[in-house]
């Protein structure tokens, strides 16, 4: 009959097991490799050191726990294929990759693990961070959304928008923080083909600023006898102030709008040098 283990978990990551009962607590490194087990009075009972990728360097003690490299974070040593197991799919440390291709590809190289970095990073899920900060991030402000204008006659729309207008500050840090996970969950490989595709059209942004609520009439913030937009041209103030942006990126304005509380400046082709 095989035997029974129990593991211990505390924020996310394991911390001792009961294996037939027989108790024992792991101690992990910086990078989350088990590197000791220590008994009920505090004595080390098992150790380990490991080379970069994972493989097995040096052993002491007979514990047949897999959760070794990066083991209390989850990694899974598998004894039958001696691959680890890391929930999305399978690192081999003896080749320092994946065995199949990154589910971010091409944001991440198509085999690389962590981007050849192993003694300071980790993957514990497969996935990025900034993806999942992403994911995080929209879903928070979605439901918050749906909550805050439960009921509301006006719509959603109307009335995200007006409550951004309200609190144009708060507003466009939720917006700037969801914009900077999702540009960073897309990857430079992902944001230069989008400049590629602006660039083909004649198009480049130049930059994003917060406007202050009610910036000169007919913004989506003000005006219209009080109807509010989620997106609406710039007037005013917002338009001169996109004027200088795309001025200071040596750029001609070709467009500028308000979404939400967050002033848009659109600039193209690249102005001709000043005369000295």
């Amino acid at each position: 009959m095989a035997m029974s283990v129990v593991y211990g978990n505390a924020f996310g990551g394991i911390i001792s097991e009961n294996r037939g009962g027989t108790v024992r607590t792991y101690v992990p490194d910086t990078l989350g490799s088990t590197i000791a087990m220590m008994d009920s009075t505090g004595t080390e009972t098992d150790s380990w050191t490991y080379w970069p990728y994972g493989e097995v360097r040096t052993r002491t003690g007979t514990n047949s726990t897999p959760f070794t490299f990066v083991g209390t974070l989850g990694y899974f040593a598998d004894i039958v294929s001696s691959f680890t197991y890391v929930r999305a799919r399978f690192l081999r440390s003896d080749l320092a990759r994946w065995l199949t291709v990154d589910p971010l590809w091409p944001k991440e190289a198509a085999y690389s693990y962590v981007d050849a970095g192993p003694s300071v990073s980790r993957d514990p899920s497969g996935l990025s961070l900034a993806c999942i900060g992403f994911g995080i991030c929209a879903g928070v402000a979605l439901v918050a959304a749906l909550i805050g204008c439960l009921g509301d006659p006006s719509g959603l729309a109307d009335c995200v928008s007006t409550w951004c207008c309200n609190n144009p500050a708060v507003c466009g840090a939720i917006f700037l923080a969801c914009g900077a996970l999702l540009l960073a969950c897309l990857g430079p490989a992902a944001v230069s083909a989008l400049k590629a595709i602006l660039a083909s059209a004649g198009v480049a942004v130049a930059g994003v600023a917060t406007a202050s609520a009610g910036s000169g009439a007919g913004s989506s913030c003000g005006g219209g006898g009080g109807n509010t937009t989620i997106a609406s041209p710039c007037y005013g103030g917002d338009n001169w102030w996109c004027e200088g942006v795309c001025i200071s990126e040596r750029l001609f304005k070709s467009g500028c709008w308000r979404v939400l509380g967050i002033t848009y400046c659109i600039c193209s082709a690249e102005m001709e040098p000043m005369p000295s």
